[in-house]
């Protein structure tokens, strides 16, 4: 029998003590977790899931992460990438970012978990290039993590968790992030 969107991430906001929000109009449904005041929110159905939280910084921040293909290397001849020292790592995804050290929040817990859970994409931008319609403005931004959709069970979704968390910490240290909540 097939589970449906509410269905889905209902149970998954009971799993991980998450609230639930029902799909309406054309948005999809979600579980939303709070950690540290940030809004941490799991949406999508299907084969792509995204989790997202929007965070405050003074200056302007940017991270893309994708998976190491053809396109991508294309790309890399003409974007500056960023790399993490880690061979196994830096020989699957490419990180490209204006902002010089922003690897320093793949520390080698992240970059394991990174790896371990096949993660598809993470992304740090003002809006349209993940969760959000609008684009932020007041140098809020997104944070935004792209899971396979292939293994979407509730225990891989939680690691997700842990990972996003781990991110959050790094970003929170590293540069100072604050939680925004626009919704």
């Amino acid at each position: 029998m097939a589970i449906n969107n509410n269905e889905y991430w209902s149970e998954f906001s009971n799993f991980i003590g998450g609230g639930f929000h029902e799909a309406a109009y054309w948005y999809s449904a979600k579980t939303v977790i709070n950690y540290n005041g940030f809004c941490i929110t799991f949406d999508g159905f299907g084969e792509s899931k995204k989790v997202y939280c929007k965070f405050s910084y003074g200056e302007k921040i940017a991270l893309r992460i994708d998976k190491r293909s053809f396109i991508n290397k294309l790309i890399n001849l003409f974007i500056s990438r960023q790399k993490t020292n880690d061979k196994r790592f830096d020989e699957q995804y490419l990180v490209h970012s204006p902002n010089q050290g922003m690897t320093s929040i793949l520390n080698s817990l992240v970059r394991r978990m990174y790896l371990d859970l096949d993660i598809a994409g993470l992304f740090i931008s003002t809006g349209k290039a993940g969760s959000s319609e609008e684009v932020l403005f007041d140098n809020n931004y997104e944070l935004i993590v792209y899971a396979k959709g292939i293994r979407s069970d509730y225990e891989y979704l939680k690691e997700v968790l842990v990972l996003f968390k781990h991110l959050v910490d790094n970003l929170s240290s590293r540069y100072n992030i604050t939680p925004v909540n626009l919704e």
